[in-house]
This record gives C-alpha cells, structure tokens and sequence, in this order.
C-alpha cells in the first residue's frame, strides 16, 4: 500500500483531453490512458471532457472494464474541420501557438464550465498544453490544477522551426509564442507533471517558480523471451501523421536501408504505426519496406530477432516505443534525441548514431555480434524495470497529489 494513496480515495477529478485514449494506439494516447488508470488505483473518481470528430461522436467510448466503474460522466465535443479553421484563425489572433490553437473551442469551453457548475471537483487535469487554456475555469473556482505535460512543447516547437526554415523560422517568432505560452501557463498551473526528469528540469528553468513534478510513463517487462528463431529484421515503430517520425521513417527507407542493404543483402524494414499517408505508402513501397498500418497491438513486433531502429531529430518527452522495445528484449539503435529522458548510456544500454552510415554500421554490429545483442537487450530491460514500472508511477502520482490535496485544505 502506498502511504499518500489514502489521502486520495474518493476524490473527485476532472480530465480535460483533446481526444479519449481508446485504442491507446499511439504515444500521446498511451500516457492518457495510464493517467486515467493510475488516478482509479488511487481510489478517485473521474469525469472526462474531449473533442471527438463527427464519426464517433454518437458512439459508445470504448472504455477498458477496469476504468468504467469509476467513470461518472464523459462529455464530448465535436471537432470538425471547419471548427478547427475557426479556432486556428481566432487562436492565433490571440497570439496562440498555431498547434494549440485549433483547441480553443467556445462550445468546448461552454461544456466544461457546465461541468465545473454542476459537479465539485477536487482537481482539475490538464492532458497536454493543448487544453491548457481552459484550466483558468477551475482556477477562479478555486480548484488545484494538473498540467500534465507529454514534452515541453517549446522545445519540440524550436527544433522543428530550425531543421525545416534554418533562420526563417525563427524570424516568423512562432518559438517564442511557444515557450512564452508554455512558461506563463507552467507559472499558472497549481502543479505540472512532466514526463521526465530532464523535461521537469527545463520545465523549472523556463517558469522558476512553478511547481514541477516528474511522472514517468511505465511498461510491462515481457516475462518470457522468445529464442530468436527469425530472420533479423529492422523495424520503425511511431506514429505515421507526426511530421518528425515521417521524416524518421523517410530517412530510414531511403538512407538507411540501402547502405544496410548493400552489406547484408536481403534485410528486411518493417514500418508499424497509425495514419500513413498515400504519399508516405509510396515512399515505403520503393524502399522495398513492408509496412504494417493502423495495427492493434505492435506486441507481435517486437521479438528478439528484430532491431528498433529510431533515426529521430525533432522530438521531446520520452519515447514510448523505445521503452516498449526495452522491456521485449528488442535492441535499439538510435540518435541522441531518441534517448533523452531515459537513464540510457551509447554501447550499454542501446547503440547510438547521427548519420545514415553509422546507423548501418550499428544494426549490421547487432546482427553479427550476438554477445552485444545480449548485453544491450540485458541491460535496457533492467533500466525498465528499474525506473519505469507501474508501481514507481503511482508512487509518483500519488505523492503529488497528495501533497497538492494537504496544502490546499
């Protein structure tokens, strides 16, 4: 039993999200819904307000049979995209960060105000900055607010601006809306749960008195390891309609795979995510790369025989899918991006490279060195379970709420 988690039982939360987490298919909506888990192991009660588009605005939400007992209430506001035109152009108006913008919603606004006035919250929980902007409803309520950050956004923001316009990017000022935003709305929030130790660091640094906590994201060590009877194969595994893992991907296909290809005639790539695009399909079909679109569980992957392979220059946070591939035994060769956030040294724990001919060169060591297989996959999947269990996150979750529920009574 975890001492704080008494102080939180039958506490009443709100969770504000740009969408419900269900299928938890991609990164954003995994850390969503283990969120919502840890608060019912906590003993609270939940109710959730999120954008949902058109097509699934009438249907039943999916909700796993351990939550729906501790749900009360889930409202839903549609999203379409003449909505998002307006919000975008009124967002931005308002000197909004142009991806945050699209979420001003004045029917969504309406909605959790209705909420706030007919049910008594003891916290109110922010899901990224997206939603950010509404959590000044429950602060003139005088309830505690979560921000609950995925990355730190401004971060994300410069680094994108800079690989993709160099200095034109920075003359359009949109990095400095970011991190002005993100600053102000961290200093505003009661506490702010960062993914990471290095994200709640930068966090820190950027409003210096807010109050900043880490919580980290967590997965299930696989128990039993397979003998690696197949064929080595690379694999990609992300999101397929986020413009850096496009880039990753793209890079992967058409820089990697065929300096690989050229010392180890034949080797497979296998691309899993969600949302890839026509253009992106045909990228992946010259490349001679198999992709696996919109899967239900990627568990299948993710075998000792394969290699996770993360060519990522534009990101923040912590990558799901790495620490998914950790805790299956998968080796993962990556660049210095792909590991920030995790405990993770070059040649211990996982490969890593910067240019297409070192990251060849380092699955190629993979698949012809069994002995640094074995050593990297042993010793990623003790990092897992040393740092990145479920019981450590609830630890977490619980101590901060528990202290933002004993300094607010």
């Amino acid at each position: 039993m975890i001492a704080d988690s008494n102080l939180l039982v039958g506490s009443s939360v709100l969770v504000l999200a740009p969408e419900l987490p269900w299928p938890p298919r991609d990164g954003g909506r995994i850390v969503l819904d283990q969120l919502l888990g840890l608060l019912v192991s906590l003993g609270c009660r939940l109710s959730i307000a999120a954008f949902a588009p058109t097509a699934g605005l009438h249907d039943k939400p999916a909700v796993p049979i351990l939550l729906a007992n501790s749900i009360d209430e889930i409202v839903l506001v549609e999203l379409t995209t003449r909505r998002v035109a307006v919000n975008t152009l009124k967002g931005v108006l308002a000197r909004l960060p142009v991806k945050f913008a699209k979420y001003a919603d004045p029917r969504f606004l309406a909605s959790v105000s209705a909420l706030l006035d007919r049910r008594s919250f003891d916290f109110v929980i922010a899901d990224h900055l997206h939603l950010a902007s509404l959590l000044p409803l429950a602060k003139i309520r005088r309830i505690p607010t979560v921000l609950r950050q995925h990355n730190v956004e401004s971060r994300i923001a410069s680094r994108f601006l800079d690989r993709s316009f160099g200095s034109f990017g920075r003359l359009t000022g949109e990095g400095r809306r970011y991190q002005e935003y993100e600053s102000r709305t961290v200093a505003d929030a009661t506490l702010t749960l960062a993914i990471s130790d290095t994200d709640a660091a930068e966090l820190r640094r950027s409003a210096a008195k807010a109050q900043v906590g880490t919580l980290s994201p967590y997965v299930e060590i696989r128990s039993e390891t397979p003998l690696p009877t197949g064929d080595p194969f690379v694999l990609f595994l992300g999101s397929l309609d986020w413009a850096p893992n496009i880039e990753s991907v793209t890079f992967l296909a058409r820089d990697i795979m065929p300096i690989l290809r050229a010392d180890w005639p034949g080797a497979r790539c296998r691309v899993v995510g969600k949302g890839p695009s026509r253009t992106l399909e045909r990228v992946l079909a010259r490349a001679g790369v198999e992709l696996y679109a919109d899967v239900p569980d990627v568990g299948a992957f993710l075998v000792p025989w394969a290699t996770l392979v993360v060519p990522l220059f534009v990101g923040s946070g912590v990558r799901i899918k790495i620490l998914q591939a950790m805790a299956h035994r998968v080796p993962v060769v990556t660049s210095a991006i792909g590991i920030e956030g995790l405990p993770c040294r070059d040649r211990e724990h996982v490969l890593l490279a910067e240019h297409a001919e070192d990251f060849a060169a380092a699955v190629h060591s993979i698949w012809s060195e069994p002995q640094l297989a074995t050593s990297l996959t042993e010793a990623s999947s003790a990092i897992v379970a040393r740092h990145f269990s479920r019981e450590t996150s609830l630890r977490q979750l619980a101590h901060h709420l528990a202290g933002m529920l004993y300094t607010s009574t």
